[in-house]
């Protein structure tokens, strides 16, 4: 191994589901020492927004620097980074350094975004940072097992459902909620690894979007239609409980994954009915689910197990009697309700900026500068740029929907930028769910594109930070302007940059998301 005096190593900790006002706010109730460290002697910007809270749409979003309509990866499933976008890894390969990804959840090289990665390690998600994987991970570190210079990318799953807080940790001291608990208990293998950084390293400490932690929508908003639209019962309360097994069992029958791929082409394309053969397979693969999900309950004793989860034994009968019928959109619809149903709406199902604002932290004495906090609204798909500029590395200028932010660092701030979002929610059916949205100097827009009767929300975030007050029917002009702004940046999205995946690949990919419950 050599070491380098000339180009820094850079270290990017994400953390799954991070929050940036649980990371970086006064009031935060979590006990996080070693990140607080690294914002003392760092740059942090704290508002610092993601275009669609999903990890795969996201991430692969941080790594190339462009929209999801741009790089192709707009879902959990069926389609992959085209070879046409350059990614981060590939950029610092070609600039001399090695590069290593640890990755988990959703971030299966089958979607190609291990592109450039001359380790990618694709791990369980029950592989967390208190099992044999952490442990092995510090080892490597401590014996310099990474070649300087490096790329190295750490992705943590612990924050997400179900949430992971060691019995030490499970206290009030540590937090107010489980989210803030399982956080303070990161943060101390946080400080471990960290042991063993070397100086000549940038460290950079981000997450891929952020979570709902307790909070509710308001009524008459985009998610209370969809939800009236999929005729789901409407939000009462959010709690902050780990689930058990967040798996949907819809999600470990590859054929199955095929089949919903298969009736959304047919949704986009104008057909109602599916084929006879079609409705045949896949009812057969329902009632496997449907039994194989009856047995597991029935571990639980003859009453409890035959009452468990009731509503999902119904929505899983709802989406035999559709696909009987062959109704295709119907089927399309039930799909979609078991995508709200299992996310248990933490994210990805709207823009609100508990949902997008994720925490950007610099560390790296020399590179930038100490204590500083940069308040400027700025964008994830900037970051890329940014690393390019500020360690000067070879790279081509276009390329990019985002921009470097070096200059609001090295300024103390400088202009907001003007950040698009999305929600798609876990199953990838645009027709039946989408929220397009604006966010321009504190004033913010969310909109169904698709649906002419869907509410519009227009809030004044300086006034109204939690997004309660809906102003859009007293504010015509600015809704219509930020709603242009909005349509005219998705029309250029290159829809031809998304590679479907094959057949053989889309059975591998559901193997591998089997417990992820995005289905």
């Amino acid at each position: 191994m050599t070491e380098s005096s000339e180009k820094p190593n850079v270290l990017i900790l994400m953390i799954d589901c991070l929050r940036s006002d649980r990371t970086l706010a006064n009031d935060r109730t979590c006990k996080t020492p070693n990140i607080d460290k690294l914002v003392k002697s760092g740059t942090s910007l704290p508002n610092v927004f993601v275009e669609n809270s999903i990890t795969a749409p996201s991430f692969t979003s941080i790594f190339t620097g462009r929209y999801a309509g741009n790089h192709g990866v707009i879902g959990m499933v069926g389609v992959r980074l085209s070879d046409e976008v350059t990614t981060m890894a590939e950029i610092f390969a070609v600039n001399g350094y090695r590069t290593y990804a640890e990755v988990t959840g959703p971030l299966s090289p089958l979607l190609n975004i291990d592109k450039g990665f001359s380790h990618y390690n694709f791990r369980s998600q029950h592989d967390y940072y208190f099992t044999e994987w952490g442990e092995q991970l510090l080892e490597r570190f401590k014996n310099k097992c990474f070649d300087s210079p490096y790329l190295a990318l750490i992705h943590f799953w612990e924050v997400h459902v179900p949430r992971q807080v060691p019995p030490e940790f499970n206290k009030p001291e540590f937090g107010a909620t489980e989210y803030d608990r399982s956080l303070s208990a990161l943060d101390n293998y946080i400080g471990r690894l960290l042991d063993y950084i070397n100086d000549n390293t940038l460290v950079i400490l981000t997450g891929d979007h952020g979570e709902a932690v307790g909070e509710v929508p308001p009524e008459n908003t985009l998610l209370h239609y969809f939800l009236q639209k999929l005729e789901l019962p409407p939000i009462r309360t959010q709690s902050d409980e780990s689930i058990e097994d967040v798996s949907d069992l819809m999600a470990k029958e590859p054929l199955l994954h095929q089949f919903s791929i298969e009736i959304s082409r047919l949704v986009e394309g104008g057909s109602k009915k599916l084929s006879l053969w079609l409705r045949i397979k896949l009812m057969l693969y329902l009632l496997k689910i449907g039994l194989t999900r009856y047995r597991i309950q029935m571990k639980k004793g003859i009453i409890r197990g035959y009452f468990s989860d009731l509503k999902q034994k119904v929505n899983d009968l709802m989406l035999f009697l559709a696909v009987a019928r062959g109704n295709a959109y119907a089927a399309q619809l039930q799909l979609v309700r078991n995508s709200l149903r299992e996310h248990s709406l933490q994210h990805g199902y709207h823009i609100y900026d508990y949902l997008q604002r994720v925490p950007v932290v610099f560390h790296r004495k020399g590179l930038v500068e100490e204590g500083k906090r940069i308040e400027t609204e700025l964008r994830q798909i900037d970051l890329l740029p940014t690393l390019i500029d500020m360690l000067e590395l070879d790279a081509p200028a276009d390329g990019f929907d985002g921009a470097s932010y070096l200059l609001h660092m090295k300024n103390g701030g400088g202009k907001n930028r003007t950040i698009y979002l999305e929600a798609r929610g876990g199953a990838q059916a645009e027709k039946v769910f989408l929220i397009r949205g604006m966010r321009h100097d504190n004033l913010k827009i969310a909109f169904a594109p698709h649906e002419k009767k869907a509410p519009i929300e227009y809030y004044d975030l300086g006034n109204d930070p939690q997004e309660i007050k809906n102003l859009s029917a007293e504010q015509n002009e600015k809704v219509n302007a930020l709603r242009d702004k909005a349509d005219g940046i998705a029309s250029t999205f290159t829809a031809g940059t998304g590679v479907k995946l094959s057949a053989k690949e889309i059975v591998e990919n559901v193997k591998i998301l089997k417990s992820l419950g995005y289905m």
